[in-house]
């Protein structure tokens, strides 16, 4: 965004400075993320990691170990929030993510079905860097 004018960005600043004063600390994002393979339907998770990229090499290398396949790939990657796995017998799936647990099983389901998925149900639910009470 182009500023038009000194003011504009003078305010901004002081602002920023004004809150930092009275805004306490936030705790740093976690994240999380699932793999899965489609040649074995095995899938692995990773929760709570500082990182994006450790969520994900972590949710690979756990699906890798069991599935043994040689094809996990990341479905869905979340922060501050939950993703879900939703498999169908036909062999169908889904990933989803959302602010809650809720609207990630919502979400999976949704793409599960939507990709000719019969009788979706989820299969994993993981949530990072939120309360799941």
């Amino acid at each position: 965004m182009a500023l038009r004018s000194t003011k504009l960005a003078v305010v901004p600043l002081i602002a920023l400075f004004a809150g930092a004063a009275t805004t306490p600390n936030a705790p740093p994002s976690r994240f999380g993320a699932i793999s899965y393979s489609t040649t074995t339907r095995l899938h692995g998770a990773a929760q709570d990691f500082l990182s994006e990229r450790d969520a994900v090499i972590r949710s690979l290398n756990a699906c890798e170990a069991q599935a043994k396949s040689g094809d996990c790939r990341v479905l869905v990657t979340f922060r501050d929030g939950c993703g879900a796995l939703a498999e169908s017998p036909d062999g169908a799936f889904g990933s989803g993510w959302g602010v809650d647990a809720a609207k990630a099983r919502f979400y999976a389901r949704g793409v599960c079905t939507d990709g000719g998925g019969w009788a979706c149900r989820v299969t994993q639910v993981i949530c990072s860097g939120i309360s799941t009470r």
